[in-house]
């Protein structure tokens, strides 16, 4: 089994965001370094975090207090497998 088999990312909660940080879930069987990316829907990098995940159900947790209200695209990178996801930031 690949290492791409072996990672499943959940959706990034709450949704949308009201507060000042948003999570996503990580599972894996073994620990993982990554990075991800927010791209607004201008296609400009918003956010870019380096993590390490250790163990299996860990999260990505994301500060989003500087970031405008809008739809955002989150780039989830681990080794050379890519994921995708959408988060919704509303600070009313």
């Amino acid at each position: 089994m690949s290492d791409f088999d072996e990672i499943i990312i959940g959706e990034f909660f709450p949704q949308p965001v009201t507060g000042n940080k948003t999570f996503v879930s990580v599972y894996a069987h073994h620990p993982i370094h990554g990075e991800v990316s927010l791209i607004n829907e201008q296609e400009n990098l918003n956010l870019k975090e380096v993590f390490d995940l250790i163990s299996e159900g860990d999260a990505i947790e994301l500060e989003v207090s500087d970031l405008d209200s809008g739809k955002y695209l989150a780039r989830i990178m681990i080794g050379d497998n890519e994921f995708y996801r959408v988060i919704l930031i509303d600070h009313g």
